[in-house]
Order: C-alpha cells, then structure tokens, then sequence
C-alpha cells in the first residue's frame, strides 16, 4: 500500500549512497522515519526540516523531500557541552524508537530543549534540560519514574528516595530505614524550573544512568561509553 505524508521532522542522521542520502528523522507525527533523498545540497543533522514522504509499498524505502525550517547548528557546532547531549538525544532516539511510531511528545521536548539552549548555553542549564530528556524518554518508552506520592505512605511530599528495582519515590520519613538501598530523588524531578546543585545533577545522571541500563542495556552498548565523556565536560 501506498504511503505518502507530509510532516516536520529534526534530521537525526545522514549516509552517504549513490546519487543522494538515506536520511533519519525524528517526526512531529509519524516518528523515527527513514527515506532516500536525490539531493547535491548540504543537509544538517540537527536542523529541522519541513518534509514529504512516499513509498510506493510500506517495506520500501521512501523518498524524501526537506526544506529547512530552522537550524542549530552555530550552537551544535561552538558549544562542547550542548553538542555532547544532542548526539546522546540523537543516539538515544535512533536506538529506542520503533519506525513510524508516533512519539510527539518527545518529538516536541527534543525541539524546545534546542531551541531552550538558544538562550541559555550555561553548562548547568544544558545538562538539567538533556536530563529531563532522558528522564521523559523513560517515560515515553514505558518505563516512566512514579515521582507522584511516597509508594510506602502515599504522602505527596518530601520525596527524597526513589527504589532502584520499581523507580518509585519515597519520602524522608517513610524511606529513612531503607534509606542505604534506595537512590537519591533529585528536586529538579519534581519541579523543573528549580536549579540544579552540583551534587543534584551527578545525583540524576547516575539515577537516570541505572534505570537505562536496567532497561536497555544492550541497545545502548556504544551510547553508555559516551554519555561517561559528560562527566568531564
């Protein structure tokens, strides 16, 4: 069957193949979608594109047509830290994400995250908002945090642990004698506009580094490596 649609979608990927490229993008509507385009002109990984897709069965790969719509690159390409977490967003779209499948959601945190790093390139700023990302990609992947209410009391508040096996929260009082097993909640969880302490933001990349390798492992062998590179950055 046919396939044919119009979309907007960031380009995630780019190889080289006779006469064009076969491209990746992460769409608004319509997900991780792969084409070929017979094209001489310059395309940019991280720039937005608006594009039309047709494949002539659902198996083939299909063609593409992009123009641009915005571009990042002067932040990609002069900021170490902002282009560090765009290839882990990157990375972490293309392993996870099934073809076609609709995460608009995500689609639309990965482009305020870019466009949020427009006006603020504070290393701190970068890595709160890519570790939201991570931590919205668990939950768009169906192994979302529960950070709503303590899962021993109910209570709402002074959630502080979360359990590493069922990564829900836990508060002061009620997780205090486990509080050895449990990992550390970090406040920006709960309330994204707080700014990170130091000590939050190594606290949420080993929280969030936990729960990715106990659900993805394997998929994210090579990812693993560079997002240790973040630590020193």
């Amino acid at each position: 069957m046919t396939q044919q649609f119009s979309d907007q979608g960031l380009l995630l990927s780019v190889y080289p193949a006779s006469g064009g490229a076969t491209l990746s993008l992460l769409t608004q509507h319509h997900g991780l979608v792969s084409g070929f385009v017979k094209s001489k002109k310059k395309l940019a990984v991280g720039n937005l594109y608006t594009l039309d897709f047709y494949a002539r069965l659902e198996t083939h790969l299909g063609r593409l047509s992009l123009s641009e719509d915005q571009s990042f690159q002067s932040l990609l390409l002069f900021d170490k830290t902002a282009l560090s977490c765009f290839n882990l967003m990157q990375q972490l779209c293309l392993s996870l994400l099934s073809e076609k499948e609709a995460f608009p959601v995500l689609f639309d945190v990965f482009i305020a995250t870019l466009q949020s790093w427009e006006e603020s390139l504070s290393r701190e700023f970068v890595l709160k908002t890519y570790l939201l990302f991570e931590l919205l990609l668990l939950k768009e992947t169906g192994f979302g945090l529960s950070l709503d209410q303590c899962a021993l009391s109910g209570v709402k508040t002074d959630l502080i642990y979360l359990s590493p096996k069922t990564g829900c929260a836990a508060s002061k009082e009620s997780g205090a004698p486990y509080s050895e097993k449990l990992l550390p909640l970090p406040a920006f969880f709960l309330d994204p506009a707080k700014d990170p302490s130091e000590d939050d933001l190594k606290a949420a990349y080993f929280v969030l580094g936990h729960f990715l390798k106990s659900h993805f492992q394997e998929q994210l062998f090579v990812f693993f490596k560079q997002r240790e590179l973040l630590q020193s950055s």
